[in-house]
């Protein structure tokens, strides 16, 4: 009995606002952008509970080592300082996102009188909700816009399939918050 306060409301609200930017292409940053976000999904999803260090230059390193067809054009254009701006500006979203999760979490196992459990993965969905939270504060207009349409796309690939969300942070989506 999902919660209409609930955290997959918010996330599926703001969604389906953003649901034009399927069709949006992305410019050359973003689209390394995007492989980095999906990277890092993939990431978080196979690492220990906990979040994975996000280390800008090393993502770029990975990226350019998987797909150099997204990091050349950027190397040869000087666009590199771009990507990295873009994933210190993430690192700072997760970091809210991780801080909102363990408050909405903890307040719900108090909530329900069950022990708080140690262990979970942030995921596309909880970064979203960050997003959609308010309580980032990212000055660059341009990064916060990248940030939101390619999390926005990489949330609507996987939306459905399950792989964004961790068990753990499935109980957002019927918890009251």
């Amino acid at each position: 009995m999902p919660n209409p306060t609930g955290q997959c409301n918010v996330v599926t609200r703001i969604h389906n606002q953003a649901a034009h930017h399927r069709f949006f292409e992305f410019n050359a940053v973003e689209r390394a952008f995007y492989y980095a976000v999906r990277l890092l999904a993939k990431l978080d999803r196979s690492c220990a509970p906990g979040k994975p260090i996000v280390a800008p230059d090393a993502i770029v390193w990975a990226v350019e080592k998987l797909k150099p067809s997204l990091v050349r054009p950027l190397r040869e254009t000087g666009q590199t300082d771009e990507l990295v701006g873009l994933l210190l500006h993430y690192r700072s979203l997760r970091a809210i996102a991780e801080t909102l999760y363990i408050e909405k979490y903890l307040s719900y196992c108090e909530e329900c009188g069950i022990p708080a459990e140690d262990g979970h993965q942030l995921t596309l969905e909880g970064a979203l909700y960050a997003l959609a939270e308010g309580k980032w504060e990212c000055n660059d207009t341009a990064a916060r816009d990248s940030i939101s349409l390619v999390l926005h796309a990489a949330f609507e690939r996987h939306q459905g399939d399950g792989t964004d969300r961790s068990p753990q942070q499935t109980f957002f989506c019927t918890a009251p918050l």
